[in-house]
């Protein structure tokens, strides 16, 4: 037989208090808001702090391959070669360490020419990952598009005129102090500042072309010269705001009516690291370079013997 029953009031009541009141509910709300705004930008440190780690990785890397380079050859790679031709790309040191990366494949496909170019330009569709900084935006998916690098070679400060003076309307001067600049030969008995107190290759993400091509001429004798798809002049602080030092001339997402100052061979290292960027150092070690360094410092660090008496430590 079926039972009834009635239930109590106190029953009754012990029932209706078992859910949440909207006050509880609001206090449950704003203390998980709270937590998630405590913990969401420890997780976002979190994960640049391994993404510059992983940049730091491949600057490393770039390091121990151009010691590999030098001590096959004596030298490091130029910054770049000159092809034969005038108007036409030549490769640059990227290319040349390929094989120090264990990308010899790569190399071969790309079958440098004596003429100072390349047989097949066609591995500028491939992405090299060491060429690739994890903080800045990947390059496109496609396959038919150049994929670019995040890391320049430093051509130097252009202390005491070490520079080839030319045309400053679209690629500028060529500083010719430091350790990569088109048909550079530096070895390490060069480097009279010390291998740990001289730059050799640093990150840049304003205004980035594809990762083989490196430097192009004009006249002869050379009225211009453009390296910067490969090593840039120390002209400019880490991280140049442009609204006040200029955009780059051929920049085509400036402001319309904004300065067009900087050129080509001019274009300031930096990274989406914050406070600076990282650089490897002539002996391949890597350090985060402030963006708020004196500048008179940052350019002892690009001069291979300037004779500085250098007062940056890591």
């Amino acid at each position: 037989m079926r039972k009834w029953w009635r239930r109590s009031p106190e029953s009754a009541g012990q029932c209706r208090h078992l859910g949440f009141s909207l006050i509880e509910l609001l206090v449950v709300v704003a203390i998980i808001g709270i937590l998630v705004g405590i913990l969401l930008p420890a997780i976002q440190a979190t994960r640049e702090a391994a993404r510059r780690g992983g940049c730091s990785n491949n600057l490393r890397q770039l390091g121990i391959a151009l010691h590999h380079y030098h001590d096959k050859q004596r030298r490091f790679p130029p910054g770049a070669h000159f092809h034969d031709l005038e108007r036409l790309a030549s490769i640059n040191w990227r290319v040349m360490i390929l094989p120090q990366l264990e990308e010899a494949a790569v190399y071969g496909q790309i079958s440098p020419g004596r003429d100072g170019g390349a047989g097949n330009w066609g591995a500028n569709y491939l992405a090299i990952n060491t060429y690739l900084c994890p903080s800045a935006p990947p390059p496109p998916d496609n396959q038919h598009v150049s994929k670019e690098s995040h890391y320049m070679g430093v051509a130097g400060a252009g202390r005491a005129n070490r520079r080839w003076a030319l045309e400053q309307v679209s690629c500028g001067d060529v500083y010719i102090d430091g350790m990569f600049f088109p048909q550079s030969r530096t070895r390490f008995a060069d480097i009279e500042d010390g291998s740990s107190h001289t730059v050799a290759i640093g990150e840049r993400i304003y205004m980035l072309f594809d990762w083989m091509s490196g430097a192009t001429w004009l006249g002869n004798p050379h009225t211009r010269v453009c390296m910067g798809k490969a090593t840039n002049n120390v002209r400019y602080p880490i991280n140049a705001d442009v609204t006040r030092w200029g955009y780059y001339v051929g920049d085509r997402d400036a402001p319309a009516g904004a300065p067009g100052n900087i050129l080509l061979n001019d274009l300031f290292f930096g990274s989406l690291h914050p406070g600076g960027a990282q650089f490897c150092f002539a002996d391949a070690s890597v350090h985060m370079v402030s963006d708020t360094m004196d500048f008179t410092i940052l350019g002892d660090l690009a001069t291979i013997a300037g004779g500085e008496v250098n007062r940056w430590e890591p």
